[in-house]
């Protein structure tokens, strides 16, 4: 009794979803008693979601997250954990994918998240910016 059969060799490259073992963050430890993210927050952080867009503007999108962010606080959980909890929630299409490429375990601190998602999608609204300036530049 309790006998496994032996893995087909592809079930060796199927990724173990049951640990979470998938996100390209790191959580971080939470020595809270009642650490959970309620609806209402996810909710609250999800109605300005950034999509990855060309017009949308990242630094616009991390300002508005970290407010919503500020606006809790949890004893013995740190703002990189209540950040890193979130920030997922607070993207959707392309922007979620991007994180979801990103690696297993690249991010394991707010500032290193941040800073490449800034990195991935502030160049590119510069990038449309700028073409659209010169498509519609008007010579005088």
């Amino acid at each position: 009794m309790g006998e496994q059969q032996p893995k087909s060799l592809w079930e060796y490259g199927v990724p173990d979803t049951t640990t979470g073992a998938l996100s390209s963050i790191v959580w971080p430890t939470v020595n809270a008693a009642n650490f959970e993210l309620k609806p209402q927050s996810i909710q609250f952080i999800s109605n300005d979601s950034f999509t990855g867009l060309a017009n949308e503007c990242p630094v616009s999108h991390i300002a508005s997250f970290l407010e919503k962010c500020d606006t809790v606080k949890i004893n013995n959980v740190s703002e990189d954990a209540i950040r890193l909890h979130r920030f997922p929630f607070s993207l959707r299409n392309r922007a979620r994918e991007w994180l979801r490429d990103e690696g297993v375990g690249t991010f394991d601190t707010w500032d290193k998240l941040a800073k490449a998602f800034l990195v991935k999608f502030l160049g590119q609204e510069k990038t449309a910016k700028l073409r659209k300036d010169l498509a519609t530049f008007q010579p005088t």
